[in-house]
């Protein structure tokens, strides 16, 4: 497809899902994302997006978790704790076994980008977490940096942890009926053991 701003023929990236322009740096997005972001406006500290060069904006995470995301490539700046904590919640609440990863292009690891807090080169590499994706840290500003479409690959990789926080509840057992009639203080003490059990039964 070309450019709608500038004519030019646009590159898929296969790895992200959406079309760029090597010219006029122009980005197509062929789906919406539903990764749960809400932009809230320009952020006060001016930071920049470390591929675009455009002001990112305040954004939060499932109405919960603070981020910035860049308004031109979609590209999302977290803390590090607070992507991990948006990870999880988000993972707890997946529903289904997930989707096998697709990999990604060992390219991918040579790119270099600047912090966008401290202007330091970001550390760019596989995450490791669930999920087969690249991701640039700082380690100095404890950020990490997402291209578009990641956070989602990240959050519906497979996993133990998905769908954890619909598990049911763990089955409390029902008092035997051998000491059901007992008071419900020796009910309450003959679940410590055996000795306590004996105890709430013949004790007294």
């Amino acid at each position: 497809m070309n450019c709608t701003n500038c004519g030019a023929p646009m590159l898929l990236d296969r790895e992200r899902d959406y079309f760029h322009c090597e010219y006029c740096r122009a980005f197509y997005f062929p789906k919406s994302s539903s990764d749960g972001i809400r932009l809230l406006g320009d952020n006060p500290e001016g930071i920049r997006c470390p591929v675009c060069m455009v002001p990112l904006q305040l954004s939060t995470f499932d109405e919960r978790y603070q981020s910035n995301q860049c308004p031109k490539c979609r590209g999302v700046l977290f803390r590090r704790p607070v992507f991990g904590q948006a990870v999880e919640a988000r993972r707890a609440r997946a529903v289904g076994p997930g989707e096998p990863s697709r990999g990604f292009n060992p390219e991918e690891l040579r790119r270099r980008l600047a912090c966008p807090v401290c202007s330091h080169e970001m550390s760019t590499h596989q995450y490791f977490g669930p999920g087969r994706v690249v991701v640039d840290t700082c380690d100095g500003c404890d950020l990490i940096w997402l291209d578009y479409s990641e956070f989602e690959k990240v959050v519906s990789a497979p996993g133990s942890d998905r769908g954890t926080s619909t598990l049911a509840p763990p089955r409390v057992n029902p008092i035997p009926a051998t000491y059901r009639g007992l008071p419900e203080e020796k009910q309450a003490a003959s679940h410590g053991g055996l000795w306590d059990l004996l105890e709430a039964l013949f004790g007294e």
